[in-house]
C-alpha cells in the first residue's frame, strides 16, 4: 500500500486492509516522538501518545492526484500525506527504531535541530532526486549517529545509494547534484566509492564486525536488525557503529567510544590491548603518542577526562 494514512487513537479500529499495533512506550520513546515528529503529529495526536498506551493502525487512503495544473493547496496536502507516511510509519512499526528513539537523550529541541541542519539539508535533496520506492537503497553511515543520538557533531555526512537504475543519465545527473553539497562524502554504487574503501574491503570489515553474521556490507542496508530510520531515512544502527569504531581503533574512535561511554551510560564494545607501536594508516605512534592524540580529540569534542590513559584501559 503505499497511498496510507496513519491513525493514532486510544481505541482499536477494525476494517478491511488495516494494521494495528498495540503498544506500551517508555518516556524517552514519548518525549521523542512528540519532540522531532511534532510537525506530522496533531496535539491530540500527541496527547494520546503522551498516555502510554495507544493504537497505531495504518488505513489505504487516496492521496490528491499530481497533474500538470494541480492546485497548490493539493500539491501540499499530497506531500503532507506522504511524508507522514514516510517518517511516521517507521516509527511505530520497525523495532529496531523504536527502540533506538527511546534511547535518545534530547534535551533542547532547537538547538538539536541545529546540530543536524546538515542531515536536513541532505534530507531535501533526497526527497527531491531519489523517488521513494527507490529510497530503500539509501543509507547514512558513520558518525551522523553519533549526532542523532546527541553523543557528538559530525563533520561529513557518509551517504550510501543503491540505485537500482543509476545507469540511467538522468538518474545519474540527479545523483551529482545530491554530491554538490560540501559535506557529503558519497557511495554511490556504480558510480563512486569511499577513498580507500572499495566493496571488498567494506564486506571484509562487516564481517569482522557481525564476528560473520553478516559477510556483505550491502546486507547491513536492507537487513533491519542493523539500521533505524531517522525523517524517513535509513541510518546506520549505533550499535555497528559503536562496533566499527572499536574494531578499526583510531585514536578518534576511541575517544568516540569514550564519550558514548559517558554521555549514555552504556556498555562500548571492546577494544585490542593498546601495543608499544600502533600502525593508523600512514602514522605510527607509540603508546604515549596514541594517548595523547585521543586526550586531544576528547578536548576537541569538548569532552573533559582527568585520565585518559586509565580510561582506554577501561576499554580493554
Amino acid at each position: 500500500m503505499n497511498e496510507v494514512d496513519i491513525l493514532i487513537t486510544k481505541d482499536i479500529i477494525k476494517g478491511d486492509r488495516v494494521i494495528c499495533t498495540k503498544m506500551k512506550v517508555n518516556e524517552n520513546f514519548t518525549t521523542n516522538t512528540t519532540l522531532i515528529y511534532r510537525k506530522y503529529l496533531s496535539e491530540m495526536e500527541k496527547n494520546i501518545i503522551n498516555s502510554g498506551e495507544f493504537y497505531v493502525t495504518i488505513v489505504e487512503k487516496p492521496y490528491p492526484k499530481i497533474e500538470e495544473g494541480t492546485l497548490k493547496t493539493d500539491l501540499d496536502k499530497f506531500f503532507e500525506l506522504k511524508n507522514r507516511r514516510d517518517f511516521l510509519v517507521p516509527m511505530f512499526f520497525h523495532k529496531l527504531t523504536i527502540d533506538t528513539f527511546s534511547k535518545f537523550k534530547i534535551i533542547d529541541i532547537d538547538q538539536y535541530k541545529i546540530n543536524n541542519k546538515k542531515f536536513f539539508k541532505l534530507l531535501v535533496q533526497i526527497r527531491k532526486y531519489v523517488r521513494t520506492l527507490e529510497r530503500l537503497g539509501v543509507m547514512l553511515d558513520s558518525s551522523i549517529t553519533l549526532n542523532f543520538h546527541n553523543i557528538r557533531k559530525n563533520n561529513d555526512i557518509d551517504l550510501v545509494i543503491l540505485h537500482p537504475r543509476y545507469n540511467i543519465k538522468q538518474i545519474r545527473e540527479n545523483l551529482e547534484n545530491i554530491k554538490k553539497l560540501d559535506f557529503v562524502d558519497p557511495y554511490f554504487e556504480g558510480i563512486i566509492e569511499w577513498d580507500g574503501e572499495d566493496k571488498k574491503t567494506l564486506d571484509d570489515q562487516t564481517d569482522k564486525i557481525t564476528e560473520g553474521k553478516v559477510t556483505k556490507y550491502f546486507d547491513i542496508i536492507f537487513n533491519p536488525k542493523y539500521h533505524y530510520y531517522f525523517f524517513g531515512i535509513k541510518v546506520v544502527s549505533l550499535d555497528y557503529d559503536l562496533k566499527y569504531r572499536a574494531k578499526r581503533r583510531f585514536p578518534k574512535n576511541v575517544a568516540d567510544l569514550i564519550i558514548t561511554q559517558d554521555k549514555l551510560n552504556i556498555k562500548v564494545p571492546k577494544i585490542k590491548k593498546l601495543e608499544p607501536f600502533i600502525q593508523v594508516q600512514d602514522n605510527t605512534y607509540n603508546t604515549d603518542k596514541f594517548i595523547k592524540v585521543v586526550s586531544n580529540y576528547l578536548k576537541r569534542f569538548d569532552h573533559k577526562v582527568d585520565d585518559v590513559e586509565e580510561r582506554i584501559k577501561e576499554l580493554y
